[in-house]
């Protein structure tokens, strides 16, 4: 196994349970988070973030990651994406970060899928950094303890993620902090 530095993307669908239970119509519903999915993955299809993507698809959010070279305009592809679900009236929110990650030596695979017992599993080979921040903040954005401490809507940055963009914002952002991890929003 080797462990690298990478970047995570989360592309998270952040109404889906308001809309769940608003909707009088099932398949009014699962139009609409399937709606999400196909939008989110054609994108990322069209316009992979960076060489060596590997994406995991959690069913309210897709994720993104790849190692944190040949790194360019990641700024302008999550705004792009996001644009694409709004038009489609997809609220998302988008957590960029960056960390450590395990993967599989060259020519294994990343992906495994097992049993455990009667249980199936798939699981990637080694933990990740940047996908355990981006959880940490995207349940931080619904509120930690109820929904008067909620982050909100938008796209957010991880520090690490911008010192190794190379970002200098223009002002003192405000940090927003969760799990031992720092974050700036971007926009809402």
């Amino acid at each position: 196994m080797i462990d690298e530095n990478a970047f995570g993307i989360l592309v998270a669908f952040s109404k889906i349970e308001d809309e769940e239970y608003a909707s009088d119509d099932l398949e009014q519903f699962v139009d609409r988070f399937t709606l999400f999915q196909r939008l989110t993955l054609q994108y990322v299809q069209d316009h992979p973030p960076a060489p060596q993507t590997r994406g995991l698809d959690l069913g309210h959010a897709i994720y993104v990651e790849f190692p944190d070279e040949e790194v360019s305009g990641l700024l302008a592809w999550v705004r792009s994406l996001r644009a694409e679900l709004a038009a489609q009236a997809l609220e998302s929110s988008v957590f960029v970060t960056q960390g450590g990650r395990w993967v599989a030596d060259e020519g294994s695979t990343d992906v495994q899928l097992s049993h455990a017992g009667a249980v199936p599993f798939a699981s990637w080979v080694g933990p990740s950094e940047p996908l355990r921040r981006a959880m940490f903040a995207e349940t931080a954005s619904h509120g930690l303890l109820c929904e008067d401490d909620a982050w909100g809507i938008g796209f957010y940055l991880d520090v690490d993620a911008m010192e190794s963009l190379g970002i200098r914002p223009k002002n003192e952002p405000t940090f927003l902090e969760v799990a031992g991890a720092r974050f700036v929003r971007v926009s809402r």
